[in-house]
């Protein structure tokens, strides 16, 4: 990712913000645990909550216990990939309206047709987008996080 050093970083949100914030749950699944941690800090950073999976499987234990709002979803991972995860969650209908956002290294036309195939409502290349370009997506199908749009995050450290 690109741009984590061009945002200005403000005060930590108050308390009563951040707690507003945790409306918006947000699962990262991927088996890259550096990918998993940055975009935690940067969902973190901007109000959002997450919880994290390493794969598939681990994905779909988190949905069995815990209401999300949106998934970012890797497609290459061990046990069980993005693929996969996608034809299993959308055969389950309790999970129907859950939007996923395929952030992935793969660049290639025909893998994107075949994830959008499977439900998937957008797709990024990992070295590809910014964070501006990660949050335009995620604020397209989670609530706005606290404060007003456009707004610094507190911390990504």
């Amino acid at each position: 990712m690109t741009g984590i050093l061009d945002h200005n970083l403000s005060p930590a949100l108050s308390a009563d913000k951040q707690e507003e914030a945790k409306m918006a749950k947000i699962l990262v699944v991927d088996d890259d645990i550096g990918c998993r941690r940055l975009t935690t800090r940067i969902l973190s950073a901007f109000g959002y909550t997450s919880i994290m999976a390493g794969n598939g499987v681990e994905a779909l234990d988190v949905l069995r216990h815990e209401d999300v709002d949106l998934i970012l979803l890797d497609l290459m991972m061990p046990e069980m990939d993005g693929l996969s995860f996608m034809r299993v969650m959308r055969g389950e209908s309790r999970w129907d309206g859950v939007p996923v956002l395929v952030l992935s290294g793969v660049a290639d036309l025909e893998v994107a047709n075949t994830v959008r195939e499977t439900g998937v409502q957008g797709f990024l290349v990992k070295s590809r987008y910014t964070i501006d370009d990660l949050l335009m997506q995620v604020r397209r199908y989670v609530p706005e996080a606290p404060g007003e749009p456009g707004t610094t995050p507190h911390s990504i450290n």
